[in-house]
C-alpha cells in the first residue's frame, strides 16, 4: 500500500505541473502543528519530516482514489480493479485512519489554482466526496461547508442525517481531540464483539425491549412494505398497521461503515444520534434469521454476507454496544406507535383470522363456503322448528 500512495503521489503532481513536490511539503509543514493538535494519541516520536510526508501521501492518495472513481480512469487503477475498491471505500471511514480535512482541503486548493482556497463556490471537495458515499440522498438540502467538516467520517455523517447542525469552526481543535480520546476504547468494544460468531444467550441486553421483533409484528397484524421513493435512510414511518421504510444494502463493506459511524456518534456528544437510534430500531426488527427472511421478501433488505443469521448478529451486537437516552432519540415516537398498534389483542386477533383463513384463494373460497353452507343451514333449521309460521304467511 505504501507504494501506492507513492505511485499516487506521482499522478497527483502531474495534474498540475506548474507546482512542485517541494511547495507541496512546504504547505503541509505549515499545517504540522494544527494536524498534530488533532491527535490526542502520543505521536512525539514521528519525526517532523515523516509527519509532514505522511500528510502528504495521505492526502494525495485520498483524492487520486476520489478522482479515479468519479473520472472512471483506467491509468494506474489496477488496486482498484482488482477488488479492493469496496474495501478501501470502507477504510477510508474508519475512525482511526481519519487525517484532518483542511489537509485535504489545502491540496485540492492548491491543484485547483491560487485565489480559491477561500472561495466556497470553487471547492468542489464536499461534491466529490458526497457522489462517492453510499446512502448519501437527499437527507440534507443545504451542501455543508469545507469549512465546519473536521474528517471524511465527519462529512458522511453530516451528508446522510438530516437536519445535523454543523460542528462550530471554534470548536473544530477540541471537538477532534475528544474524538480522538475515547477512539480506542470504543472500537475495541465494537470491533472485538461485532464479528464474533459465538452465542449471545450468556450476554446481557443493553437495549431495552420495547417492540416485538418484525416476524412477530407481522403476527400481530402489522404489514411491512418498502418506501420507493424515501427521503432518506432514515425516513421509516408507521400508519394504520403498515411500517413503510427504504430499502437497506448490508454488504461487508456497509457494515463496516456502520459501525465506525456509530463508533463516532458515541465520542461526539453535541451531535444528533439519529444513526444510534436507527441501529437501536434495526436491533429491535431483527431479533432472528426468521425477521431477516421476512424483511427480505418485503423486499426492504437486501445482503451479500454468508447467510441470513449473520446479519441478525450484526444488528444485534451493533445495538447492543449503541448508548443513548431511550426516552428521547428520533424513534422513539414511531416504537411508541408500533408497541401501541401490536399491544391491542383486535389487531392480534384480524391478523390470526387473515393468517389462518384467508393466506391464498383456496382457503378463502372453504371459508366462503363455509360461510354459506352455514347460513343455509340455519334457514333450514328455522323452518323446521317453525312450519306453521311459514304456513299461515
Amino acid at each position: 500500500m505504501e507504494e501506492y500512495k507513492w505511485r499516487c503521489l506521482s499522478q497527483f503532481l502531474q495534474r498540475n505541473s506548474e507546482v512542485g513536490m517541494d511547495f507541496y511539503i512546504r504547505e503541509m509543514r505549515l499545517l504540522e502543528m494544527q494536524a498534530r493538535r488533532c491527535y490526542s494519541e502520543s505521536i512525539t516520536h514521528i519525526q517532523s519530516d515523516d509527519f509532514v510526508l505522511m500528510l502528504l501521501l495521505d492526502g494525495c492518495f485520498i483524492l487520486e482514489y476520489f478522482f479515479n472513481f468519479q473520472y472512471q480512469s483506467k491509468e494506474n487503477d489496477r488496486i482498484f480493479d482488482s477488488g479492493w475498491g469496496e474495501t478501501i471505500k470502507s477504510d477510508l471511514l474508519l475512525l482511526e485512519n481519519q487525517i484532518p480535512f483542511f489537509v485535504i482541503h489545502k491540496l485540492i486548493s492548491i491543484l485547483q489554482g491560487p485565489n480559491t482556497e477561500h472561495r466556497e463556490e470553487e471547492c468542489v471537495l464536499v461534491d466529490l466526496l458526497l457522489r462517492f458515499f453510499p446512502y448519501v440522498l437527499e437527507a440534507n438540502s443545504t451542501k455543508p461547508s469545507c469549512n465546519t467538516i473536521d474528517h471524511l467520517l465527519h462529512l458522511f455523517h453530516t451528508s446522510i442525517v438530516p437536519s445535523t447542525p454543523h460542528s462550530n469552526s471554534k470548536r473544530r481543535g477540541i471537538k477532534m481531540r475528544k474524538e480522538a480520546s475515547l477512539k480506542t476504547r470504543i472500537l475495541s468494544w465494537l470491533k472485538s464483539r461485532a464479528w464474533r460468531s459465538n452465542s449471545r444467550q450468556s450476554e446481557v441486553r443493553l437495549i431495552p425491549k420495547t417492540i416485538p421483533c418484525a416476524s412477530e409484528l407481522h403476527e400481530a397484524g402489522v404489514t411491512f412494505f418498502c418506501k420507493r421513493h424515501a427521503k432518506n435512510m432514515f425516513d421509516i414511518t408507521f400508519r394504520n398497521g403498515v411500517i413503510e421504510m427504504p430499502l437497506l444494502i448490508i454488504s461487508d463493506s456497509t457494515r463496516t461503515i456502520f459501525t465506525n459511524v456509530i463508533a463516532f456518534e458515541q465520542t461526539q456528544p453535541s451531535l444528533s444520534r439519529i444513526f444510534t437510534s436507527f441501529a437501536v430500531l434495526m436491533d429491535l426488527l431483527i431479533d432472528t434469521s426468521l425477521d431477516v427472511v421476512l424483511l427480505q421478501r418485503r423486499h426492504i433488505l437486501v445482503h451479500t454476507l454468508r447467510n441470513e443469521k449473520e446479519v441478525a448478529f450484526f444488528f444485534n451486537e451493533l445495538a447492543d454496544y449503541s448508548f443513548l437516552d431511550h426516552e428521547n432519540h428520533y424513534f422513539k415516537n414511531l416504537i411508541d406507535q408500533v408497541q401501541k398498534y401490536s399491544n391491542l389483542a383486535w389487531h392480534k386477533y384480524k391478523a390470526r383470522l387473515m393468517h389462518d383463513y384467508f393466506r391464498n384463494p383456496w382457503t378463502s373460497i372453504s371459508v366462503f363456503a363455509g360461510i354459506v353452507l352455514l347460513g343455509l343451514t340455519i334457514v333450514q333449521t328455522y323452518y323446521t322448528v317453525y312450519p306453521e309460521v311459514h304456513k299461515n304467511n
